[in-house]
Order: C-alpha cells, then sequence, then structure tokens
C-alpha cells in the first residue's frame, strides 16, 4: 500500500490547509472500496467521509494511477528480459519460444443509452468492455488495451492493437499462446481444431495449460479487485465522445 500512495502521491497530493484527507488516506479508501467492493456509502463512513467525496477520489486515483501504467504495464524490454519469460512458460508444459498470453475478458459497465449502446452488449447480453490482456508466465499482465465495446470479437481487437504490429515487426523473438477465437499466425500459436496425428493431440494437451495462465491471471486480478466483476459506470466524457464518433462513422464496433 505504501507504495502505492508514493507512486500516486504528487498527483493527488492538494493543498493541505483546512482540514484537506490526507493522501495515504485517500488512496486507502479507495483500494479497500476496489477490493472490497462493498456499498460506497458503507466504505466512505468507516474512513469518514461522504459517498460523494469517496466516488471523486476513485475517479482521481484511476486516473493517477493509468498515468503510471506505462512504467508497470510493459513487454520484455530486452533480449534478457524475454529469454527468461520464454524459460518460464517451457517450464509449465514444456512448449517453447512463448513470451506471453493472451485473451480478452469483459469487464461489465452500466447499460448504455443512445445509438451506441447497442454496441457495448456482449454475447451474454451484458454491457462490457471487451479488454485484451498480454500476461507472462507470473501472471504479470506485460499488455493491456481497454476501451473496445464489448460487442467486440477478440480477433479484431487483437487486430487492430499495437501489440500484434510489434510482433510482426520482429520486436520480440517469442510468440503468443492464445485460444481457438485468434488466427493462428507465424507469431501467434492457437491450438489444432482437428487434431489428427499423435503430435498434433499432444501439442494440444500441452497448449491448454500453457495458455490457462491468461484465465489464471484473470481469476486473480478480479478475486484482488472485485469491483471488476460487478457493473461499472462509464464517465459521461467518454459517452460524449462516442456519440460524436457515431454520427461521424469513425467509432469502433
Amino acid at each position: 500500500m505504501s507504495r502505492i500512495i508514493e507512486i500516486v502521491r504528487p498527483d493527488i497530493q492538494g493543498d493541505t490547509r483546512g482540514g484537506s484527507i490526507p493522501v495515504e488516506l485517500q488512496v486507502m479508501a479507495v483500494i479497500r472500496y476496489w477490493g472490497r467492493h462493498e456499498i460506497q456509502e458503507d466504505n466512505a463512513d468507516i474512513h469518514g467521509m461522504s459517498q460523494q467525496i469517496l466516488s471523486r477520489l476513485s475517479r482521481k486515483v484511476a486516473i493517477a494511477l493509468a498515468s503510471k501504467s506505462s512504467r508497470y504495464i510493459k513487454m520484455p524490454s530486452n533480449i534478457s528480459e524475454e529469454i527468461n519469460a520464454i524459460r518460464k512458460f517451457e517450464v509449465i508444459c514444456g512448449l517453447q519460444e512463448i513470451t506471453g498470453a493472451i485473451d480478452c475478458t469483459h469487464i461489465k459497465i452500466r447499460r448504455v443509452g443512445g445509438d451506441v449502446g447497442q454496441y457495448h452488449v456482449n454475447r451474454k447480453g451484458h454491457y462490457s468492455i471487451n479488454t485484451q490482456v498480454v500476461c507472462d508466465a507470473d501472471m504479470k499482465i506485460c499488455d493491456i488495451v481497454c476501451h473496445w465495446r464489448g460487442s467486440t470479437h477478440d480477433a479484431r481487437i487483437y487486430r487492430e492493437s499495437s501489440i500484434k504490429r510489434r510482433f510482426e515487426e520482429q520486436e520480440f523473438i517469442g510468440k503468443l499462446i492464445g485460444d481457438s477465437g485468434y488466427p493462428r499466425t507465424p507469431h501467434l500459436i492457437t491450438p489444432v481444431l482437428t487434431p489428427r496425428t499423435e503430435a498434433e493431440r499432444q501439442f494440444n494437451q500441452r497448449h491448454i495449460p500453457t495458455r490457462n495462465i491468461i484465465g489464471k491471471c484473470f481469476g486473480v486480478w478480479k478475486q484482488r479487485f472485485r469491483i471488476l466483476l460487478e457493473i461499472q459506470q462509464i464517465f459521461k466524457v467518454q459517452m460524449k465522445n462516442d456519440t460524436r464518433q457515431y454520427r461521424s462513422s469513425r467509432f469502433r464496433y
């Protein structure tokens, strides 16, 4: 917790006169709310603040953390780091040259009105943001794309992502591993859909536990921050931008 406080302190520390809320209390209240996802009014009362203040602090801390994300959410930056990542994946089930596991997960949001609302509905009928993540063998998130509406297919998100371009440009020596929802390419390993030989069946058997690391990552992530399991509210600014993009036929869906 102390590390998070120091990371965001320069961004959220305001005037200390007049009984302002200390940075430490701001961060602890917000992290508790995200982690336990208690009723916002109850959580605010525990920390001696109003629900409105906790709501504003949640946005404030989230923006501060997001602005620092590139320091911590990043792919291997050199050959040594990537080789280390590849070796950790190989330990799981023997698959070689795997740099990261990729998949998408849906983050529920509140009902979206207007013309763009239908594009936020995923295949299960929920309003969501479809979020693409690449993680390493330690379940550390190395790349994230979190601006696509729930109706968007995983393959399209990947096709238009910077991580695909980086692998195509041979920035990395290894490959990504994903499920059958993705196209099989020289830099993305997917399972054999109809295995006919023993070698193909064995490959699939090794592919599953190796790929499942991304599923475990999602599980740990959402259990640690249980607010991700519940319906979230999109900022009004984003909704206004979406409406403008819809009218100009340049939005993503």
